[in-house]
Order: structure tokens, then C-alpha cells, then sequence
């Protein structure tokens, strides 16, 4: 696995709004940064994931306070630290994206390694792997415990959510948010707090 090598500021000024580049850039100096960003861009979800998984195992209480001070939404945080905490290092592959490893989150740890091998060979794009999930999870009469439910729906709005019993856990995908669950109740108490706010309608 690679060291990302994430030091730009000698090259510019960063901000929350931008990038200001020094105007002296040589060309492999700037080709340096644009490949420095592109590489925070692909794995900031492993980074902020694998920050708050640290964060709640080593300071419980003062790692809630934090979170609740960021401005996310609960939820994506649970799902970074969720998805971190259930793909180890050694499973993550560097030629496939986050959303990859989260569909397969839910899975044992032989069972992600198969799946992200077969993307990789195969070239699976998410849908296509989706959909392969999906299939493998047909109702299988001699093997009733290998059958996975899945349920699709259009809300009122056009928002088009999906929900799946991995078995280890939930899955909803609203539009292409995918959410992770532990139980049935935790998903349906999200569903109808997000129907009483007027979302999902």
C-alpha cells in the first residue's frame, strides 16, 4: 500500500474556498500538485473513516462532542468509520474505489476479497457489481440461510431508494448515498425521521 505524499503548501497557498499557486510553478512542480490532489480526492473517504474509527476507539466521549461540532451529517460519518472498521487494510485494493469496498462492507473478510478480486479482473463498475450481489443473493430453497431480500421504490420525488438484508446488515441506497445499518429497527427509524421531515416523499 502507498504513502500518499500530501504536501502542497510549498507550492501555494491552500483555503477552504481554493488554491492559490505560487506563479513560479515549474511544470513537474505543478504536475506534482494536481496528481497531490487527485490522490486526496480518490482516498478521502478511507482518511476520514480510518481518523474517526482511531477518534471513537482512543477518546469515547470527546470523540462525540467532536463529531457533533462537524458539518456532516451524522450519517456519513457513520458510514466512513462503519466502512473503514469493516474493510481492513490488507482487503482495500488501490485500483478500486471506496464505494467498491462499501458494497462489500458487509461481507467476511474472504467473502470482500472475492468480490474486489472479481471487480478487479473483471473491471466491475459499482452498478455492475451491485447488481452481481444481488444476483448471487437469489432465494436458494437448500441454502435458505444464504438468501439475501432486497426491496426498490420510487418516492414521490423521484428519489430512488433501494434497501438490501445483507444478513450482517442493512443497506440503503438513496439515489447514490449508500447507508449502512446494524439492525432493521436503526434503518426503519431513519426512514420514518427522514419521512417526517419531509424528505423521501
Amino acid at each position: 500500500m502507498e504513502n500518499l505524499d500530501l504536501d502542497i503548501t510549498t507550492s501555494g497557498e491552500v483555503t477552504e474556498t481554493g488554491l492559490v499557486l505560487r506563479p513560479d510553478l515549474s511544470f513537474d512542480e505543478w504536475q506534482y500538485v494536481v496528481q497531490s490532489l487527485f490522490s486526496v480526492e480518490r482516498s478521502i473517504n478511507w482518511l476520514i473513516g480510518d481518523a474517526l474509527a482511531y477518534g471513537e476507539d482512543k477518546f469515547g466521549e470527546e470523540f462525540a462532542q467532536a463529531v457533533d461540532s462537524l458539518d456532516w451529517k451524522r450519517q456519513r460519518v457513520q458510514n466512513a468509520a462503519w466502512v473503514s472498521r469493516s474493510v481492513q487494510h490488507d482487503t482495500r485494493r488501490n485500483e478500486l474505489s471506496w464505494s467498491h469496498h462499501a458494497l462489500v462492507a458487509s461481507m467476511d473478510k474472504d467473502e470482500q476479497e472475492m468480490w474486489l478480486q472479481r471487480c478487479a479482473d473483471e473491471h466491475l463498475s459499482c452498478s455492475s457489481l451491485r447488481k452481481e450481489i444481488s444476483a448471487s443473493k437469489i432465494v436458494d430453497a437448500d441454502n435458505p440461510q444464504e438468501t439475501g431480500w432486497r426491496w426498490r421504490f420510487e418516492s414521490f420525488n423521484n428519489t430512488d431508494i433501494e434497501i438490501v438484508d445483507y444478513h450482517s446488515g442493512i443497506q440503503m441506497r438513496v439515489d447514490d448515498e449508500l447507508i449502512w445499518f446494524s439492525s432493521w429497527k436503526d434503518m426503519m427509524t431513519r426512514l420514518v425521521a427522514e419521512v417526517a421531515h419531509g424528505n423521501y416523499r
